[in-house]
């Protein structure tokens, strides 16, 4: 029922709360949050998406949360100017292994890239810093 009213605009959806998780969760739920921060300071969300990738085990409830805040980044953020993706990926330059399961999870698991880079027409092999990042799964996609 909660789902239905959401998809009805009756009420908002939002991810429970974990002891936690209380950043990722915050700019998940509150999108305007995410977009603010983002303006403001984007190393305040860089820093959130990077004590994600920090949890020795994540729990496949933090898992889904990271993914969920990457799908908003490319919703809310990339969206609208996909050359913030430089921006993080400059950010993540010290720790390559966290640049590179961010990378990939925006290009193999997020719903919209795909249709970003098709409706703006962006040609992805431009981005070699981007691209240097690609799994096999990513290259095969877009490569």
């Amino acid at each position: 029922m909660e789902l239905l009213r959401t998809i009805e605009g009756k009420s908002k959806l939002a991810m429970p709360p974990e002891e936690g998780l209380e950043d990722v969760l915050q700019l998940i739920n509150n999108v305007d949050q995410l977009i603010y921060k983002n303006l403001e300071n984007k190393s305040e969300v860089f820093n959130i998406m990077e004590d994600c990738l920090s949890v020795k085990r994540p729990s496949p409830y933090q898992d889904h949360c990271f993914r969920m805040l990457l799908q908003n980044y490319v919703t809310y953020i990339l969206f609208f100017n996909f050359d913030e993706l430089n921006e993080l990926v400059d950010y993540f330059n010290h720790t390559p292994s966290f640049c590179e399961k961010i990378i990939n999870t925006i290009f193999t698991d997020a719903i919209f890239i795909q249709k970003i880079l098709r409706q703006r027409r962006i040609d992805i092999t431009k981005y070699k810093k981007i691209t240097d990042y690609f799994n096999e799964e990513a290259k095969s996609i877009y490569l």
